[in-house]
């Protein structure tokens, strides 16, 4: 099974943000936007794993690159690729009961 390369360069990642999304700036004023905004921060916070959450900060919050992540965790950056692919597609499918 062939696995699809991510990048800090991805456009994807960068119109999407995730730390966009949850900043002040863009904030709109709009309740249901306020409380998409809760239900991501509670859905990071109870589904997933510490390491999972730990990428996800480290990657969208702290914009630290894979290979440094992989390096403060002690893990190769592959399993970095993993753990942030696993966390989108566990927040894509609590998205999905909204």
């Amino acid at each position: 099974m062939k696995h699809q390369k991510f990048s800090l360069n991805d456009e994807h990642d960068r119109n999407y943000s995730m730390k966009m999304f949850l900043s002040q700036q863009y904030d709109t004023g709009d309740p249901r936007h306020r409380r998409m905004k809760e239900l991501l921060k509670a859905a990071i916070r109870l589904e997933l794993t510490e390491r999972q959450k730990a990428c996800i900060r480290m990657y969208y919050f702290e914009k630290i690159p894979v290979a440094e992540i992989a390096e403060l965790l002690g893990i190769r950056p592959t399993t970095v690729y993993k753990h942030l692919n696993v966390a989108r597609r566990s927040l894509k499918k609590c998205r999905e009961y909204l």
